[in-house]
């Protein structure tokens, strides 16, 4: 009759390790091997900074067209004043004030469109790893200091936080050496 195998080896013996490899104890955890550096990938702070540029772009693009609803909605109050029953000098002043009010609004909005659609620009050529965006983004950062800045003085804190926040990870983040080697 044949034996039943033994869960464990025989008295003496201990377990047989493939050549190179040393045994542990019970409490030891076996060696992992060596964290090689990625050469191929993009970093995962370089995807955070992509992913806050399309975020915080998507917002800017949104603030622009609330914006941009906001001059077309002041250009029609100050057209429907030339009809309401008031002094044409009057009239002329609203009409006056919703046209530069407009104006500047207007402005604004194209602002807001221009540096949403720089934001997601960056955010893509981020991830392809290429340095134009890299140097975008940092000019980009440079602009949310002032904008913390100015928040700040106007004792807005969320935009100081918001501005300040992204400055400081952009910052921290593509000025490194080690991830500035990731880009061509």
């Amino acid at each position: 009759m044949s034996q039943p195998p033994q869960p464990f080896p025989p008295q003496g013996q201990g377990p047989q390790f493939p050549s190179g490899q040393e045994p542990y104890g019970p409490y030891q955890s076996p060696q992992a091997p060596a964290m090689q550096p990625a050469t191929g990938g993009t970093p995962g702070g370089v995807i955070a900074v992509a992913v806050v540029n399309f975020i915080l772009g998507a917002l800017d693009l949104i603030a622009g067209i609330c914006v941009l609803t906001g001059a077309g909605i002041l250009g029609v109050a100050g057209q429907q004043a030339m009809g309401e029953d008031m002094p044409a000098q009057q009239a002329a002043q609203v009409q006056a004030l919703a046209f530069f009010g407009g104006a500047i609004l207007f402005v604004i909005a194209v602002v807001l469109f221009l540096i949403g659609a720089a934001m997601i620009t960056a955010g893509v050529g981020l991830l392809k790893r290429r340095n134009w965006a890299r140097v975008l983004t940092l000019i980009i950062a440079g602009v949310a200091v002032l904008m913390a800045l100015t928040s700040l003085i106007n004792l807005q804190l969320l935009g100081a936080i918001i501005y300040g926040g992204y400055a400081a990870m952009a910052f921290a983040i593509l000025l490194n050496r080690e991830v500035a080697a990731h880009f061509r």
